[in-house]
Parts: C-alpha cells; structure tokens; sequence
C-alpha cells in the first residue's frame, strides 16, 4: 500500500514539475516576442541618412529619413530567432527570399547575426546595430 502511495506521489510530482517547466518556456516566448512587439529602432546611415525600422507582432516596416517605405515584410519570432520575408518596398528582397537572424536587445540596443539569408542586401545594413526609439 505505501509503495502504490509513494508513486502517485512521485506522479503527482513529476507531473506538477513538467506543467512549470511548460509554463516557464511559453513566459519567455511572450517575454522575447514583447521585447520586439510595437518598438522602433534606429540606424544612422552615410548613404540613406537615418532608418527607422518598426516592429508588431508578425509585420515590420523600415522607413527612410525621406519617409519612404524601404521595405515592408512578415516576421516570425522563435526563442531568440527571427525570421523576415519582404512583402514590398524600394529596397525590398526578391519575393520569396527568407533571411533567418538571432537577434537580442541590449541597453536599448537591437542586435542581428546572420544564420542564413537569400538576399545578403538585407544583412548588410540588417547586421549594423539598431538604437531604439521613443516617442
């Protein structure tokens, strides 16, 4: 009788400890996904002047200083990595070309590394450390 107690007990506890952990995992899924979601970032470049790259949940827009749309694309955030597929834009990837990055935000500070891309236009300036903005 208290062998079949002690294993529904270790059930139970083994049980409790894999709900945590599944809890644990998906806060900071939402956690890495808030840090990006609704933020504006900054890159001062020579040759096109200040960018502003915005993010939401699953879309991001990088405009020019002119206020020209550069590019319009789709992002998908997985743990530290995100993905980006361009829609439109003056500077726009060709359609269908995915770039994959690790990203992390430090100090206000959005940082990419290359995994892979199609399109090496994005990492060139994608790469470059981004300031973020308030407003």
């Amino acid at each position: 009788m208290k062998i079949d107690s002690k294993k529904q007990v270790n059930k139970i506890v083994m049980k409790t400890k894999t709900v945590f952990l599944f809890l644990i995992m998906v806060a900071f899924s939402f956690n890495i996904k808030a840090q990006i979601k609704g933020k504006k970032f900054e890159l001062k470049t020579e040759q096109m002047g200040t960018l502003v790259w915005s993010f939401n949940m699953s879309k991001y827009v990088i405009i020019a200083q002119t206020g020209d749309t550069l590019v319009n694309g789709n992002l998908k955030i997985e743990n530290d990595t995100i993905v980006l597929t361009n829609e439109k834009g003056q500077q726009a990837c060709p359609e269908g070309s995915v770039g994959k990055y690790k990203f992390s935000i430090l100090n206000k500070e959005l940082k990419m590394v290359l995994i892979e891309d199609d399109c090496m236009g994005r990492s060139s300036f994608i790469t470059q450390p981004w300031k973020q903005i308030t407003e």
